[in-house]
C-alpha cells in the first residue's frame, strides 16, 4: 500500500464488526442448539421416569396387598398358639403355614433413574426437590430389601426347623409353574392331627412365629414407606 492510498478505516472496521458478530452468533447458535438437546433429553427422560415409577407404584402396592394376606394367615397361626388348636373355617392350615414360610422380595428395576444417575447428569432435572429425591431412592429400597433378607433369615434359619421338628410338610403350592405335581407331594394336612397338637403347644415355635409377625409388619411399614416417595416423585414428575 503505497502513502498515497489511504487507509480505508471504516471499512477494516465494519469487516471486524461482521467477523466478530459472526462468531458471536455462531456460539449462540451453538448454545441454543446444546440448550434444547439438553431440554430434550430432560423431557425424554421425565416421561421414562414417569413410566417407571407407574410401574414402581403398581408393584408396592401389590406387595402391600399381599403382605396383607400373609399377616392374616400369621394371625390364624398366632391364634392357634394361643388356644392351642386350630379353628378358622376361613383358610385352610395348609395356607397359613405357606403364609408363614413365604419370605417376599424386591427387586425394583429402575434402569431409567440408575441411568440418569450413574451418567452424572442428574443436573439435566430442572427440578432441585426431584434431584434430591431420585439421589434418594436408594435410601428407600436398600431399607426395604436389608428388612427383606432379614425376614428371609428367619424364615429359613428359624422357622422352618419347628415344622421340620414336627413332620409338617408344605402342602400349599406343591406344583411347578406348569402345573406338575412335585415329585413327593406332601397331603392335605389336617389341623386335629397330633403334629399340629405338639407344633401350637411348642412355646419356642410360638415366640419364633410371634417375631415372624412383627417383622412382617416392620416389612409392611417400609412398603408403605417406599410408596410414599414413589408418590413424591410422581407429583414432582407432572409439575411444569
Amino acid at each position: 500500500m503505497s502513502k498515497s492510498d489511504p487507509i480505508k478505516w471504516t471499512k477494516l472496521l465494519a469487516e471486524s464488526a461482521a467477523i466478530v458478530a459472526s462468531i458471536l452468533l455462531a456460539f449462540a447458535i451453538d448454545a441454543w442448539w446444546d440448550e434444547r438437546k439438553e431440554r430434550r433429553y430432560e423431557q425424554e427422560t421425565v416421561l421414562g421416569l414417569k413410566a417407571e415409577y407407574e410401574e414402581h407404584y403398581k408393584d408396592i402396592s401389590w406387595q402391600i396387598d399381599f403382605h396383607g394376606e400373609l399377616l392374616r394367615g400369621i394371625t390364624t397361626l398366632l391364634q392357634a398358639c394361643s388356644m392351642g388348636r386350630y379353628e378358622d373355617a376361613g383358610a385352610s392350615i395348609d395356607d397359613a403355614v405357606w403364609a408363614s414360610l413365604v419370605p417376599v422380595t424386591t427387586d425394583l428395576g429402575s434402569s431409567v433413574r440408575d441411568s440418569l444417575i450413574n451418567s452424572g447428569r442428574i443436573e439435566i432435572i430442572s427440578n432441585i426437590e426431584l434431584r434430591k429425591k431420585l439421589a434418594d431412592w436408594d435410601r428407600y429400597v436398600d431399607e426395604l430389601t436389608d428388612t427383606q433378607l432379614d425376614s428371609a433369615d428367619l424364615v429359613r434359619d428359624q422357622l422352618m426347623p419347628y415344622y421340620a421338628k414336627h413332620g409338617i410338610g408344605l402342602a400349599h403350592g406343591n406344583t411347578d409353574k406348569d402345573g406338575t405335581p412335585w415329585p413327593i407331594v406332601t397331603k392335605p394336612s389336617n389341623p386335629n392331627s397330633e403334629a399340629f397338637a405338639l407344633l401350637f403347644k411348642d412355646r419356642a415355635y410360638c415366640t419364633t412365629l410371634e417375631f415372624r409377625y412383627a417383622n412382617m409388619n416392620h416389612t409392611l411399614d417400609e412398603y408403605r414407606y417406599v410408596l410414599e416417595a414413589i408418590e413424591e416423585i410422581q407429583s414432582l414428575l407432572e409439575e411444569p
